[in-house]
């Protein structure tokens, strides 16, 4: 099996990223896809699992047919894919957007959810306010970065009159055009989900369909999105054929075409816990290796997985998944009534042959349901945001170095969030 990809892409350029079944030498052909001319191509004579190659020069607002090999060229290791180049923008270069993180969604001081949008310049150590808007304010949505656009999925709604409602919407922003356009809904409501992007497809899992998780949790169910096919998508919902965890609010993310999850509560009756687990799309399975649990049973943790390509700053950092903070107490609604915020930081170090997680040092204040995303140019993660107690958001980020995540420091950043708030999700989009 081969897992590829393609990232920060702009006008003129992309990363195209693959990983082999065992080590091999890699081969990228790629050309314009309207073109009769020869592909072009790149190779690397080192035998490696994981492969990336920078494609620079391109012509903007282009589309571009791509195939990876591994080992030789007389076996094709994919079927021919494609990527388009982005068109000339200065509305990214302006907010520095491709190395930004882009804040979405979430719960604000007023206690309605929030659909301004945020960008955070970690280069410049500067904010971007208001760079765009959900077209559908949201909380507690399943937010996920897929081949350069931003999908904002489910979550909860509120009223008028004070109720919140979960619901299916799906909304896609294209950062390059700075614009949105409503998607084909997902086939149940549902907040309080993970997911992951795989190639051409998002998938999702965990979460529940109301507001009271002991009445809408779907069991072993998976979400599968395809965004390119049809006019807005399409949906299809599957069983799994092994058991995922029936909880809402985990911490979960993707590392090489696998779904880590961890924590999260219990919808039979809203109780955390530690153990964890990760969803392989491809298997259409669970794990059969048991993962390592986090310190300490909590939901609603801020999480983030951090993954160098070969073309990054800091190549050789290994693969791993970062969790901070949630609360450790139990409950059954969404939003919940009650919180006992946690300081934890816990680091999973993936492709370990030890299978252990590392508690790392603990965050400055106690935070619920605050939101991590990774800088690879900075070399550091950072935490934005959560509640230090029930309904009170804080603007306060965070950072940690990631030579040595389990060394830290947590570090205050002296510049605060244009908007405090909890239950949103950082997103970058060079990944």
């Amino acid at each position: 099996m081969v897992i590829f990809s393609t990232a920060n892409v702009s006008p003129t350029s992309t990363i195209v990223s693959w990983k082999c079944s065992a080590p091999a030498k890699g081969i990228l052909f790629f050309k314009k896809a309207n073109s009769t001319l020869d592909w072009e191509s790149h190779y690397s004579p080192y035998d490696s699992e994981i492969h990336a190659f920078t494609l620079e020069g391109l012509t903007s607002d282009l589309e571009y047919l791509y195939q990876v090999y591994c080992g030789t060229i007389g076996f094709a290791t994919s079927f021919i894919q494609s990527f388009k180049t982005l068109p000339p923008n200065d509305f990214l270069s302006n907010i520095n957007g491709t190395k930004g993180i882009w804040i979405f969604g979430g719960i604000g001081s007023s206690g309605n959810p929030i659909s301004q949008v945020d960008v955070y310049d970690p280069i410049n150590s500067v904010w971007h306010s208001s760079v765009t808007s959900i077209p559908s304010a949201r909380a507690f949505s399943i937010i996920i970065s897929h081949k350069s656009k931003i999908y904002v999925m489910g979550g909860m709604t509120k009223s008028s009159n004070g109720t919140w409602t979960a619901v299916s919407t799906v909304e896609e922003y294209n950062p390059s055009s700075n614009s949105w356009r409503t998607m084909n809904s997902m086939p149940v409501n549902l907040q309080g989900g993970v997911g992951i992007s795989v190639e051409n497809e998002i998938y999702l899992v965990g979460g529940t369909t109301t507001s009271d998780m002991t009445t809408g949790t779907i069991l072993n169910t998976v979400l599968k999105f395809k965004p390119e096919l049809g006019s807005t998508g399409t949906w299809s919902s599957y069983t799994s054929l092994t058991s995922i965890f029936a909880r809402v609010d985990l911490s979960g993310c993707g590392i090489e075409g696998s779904l880590f999850l961890t924590g999260g509560r219990l919808y039979s009756d809203g109780n955390p816990y530690a153990t964890s687990d990760a969803y392989i799309p491809s298997a259409n399975a669970t794990s059969s290796v048991n993962e390592a649990s986090i310190s300490s049973a909590r939901h609603g943790a801020a999480y983030a997985c951090y993954k160098p390509l070969p073309t990054d700053v800091y190549p050789d950092d290994p693969a791993g998944l970062l969790i901070a903070g949630g609360s450790t107490g139990s409950n059954i609604s969404q939003p919940v009534t009650s919180i006992s915020p946690a300081n934890l930081f816990d680091y999973y170090k993936t492709g370990s042959s030890t299978n252990s997680i590392q508690a790392g040092p603990v965050i400055p204040v106690s935070l619920y349901y605050s939101s991590m995303e990774i800088s690879y140019e900075k070399r550091k993660a950072y935490l934005f945001g959560g509640a230090s107690a029930i309904n009170l958001p804080q603007d306060t980020v965070y950072s940690i170095g990631l030579e040595n995540p389990v060394g830290g420091p947590w570090e205050e950043l002296n510049v605060k969030m244009p908007v405090a708030r909890f239950a949103h999700k950082a997103v970058i989009i060079n990944r």
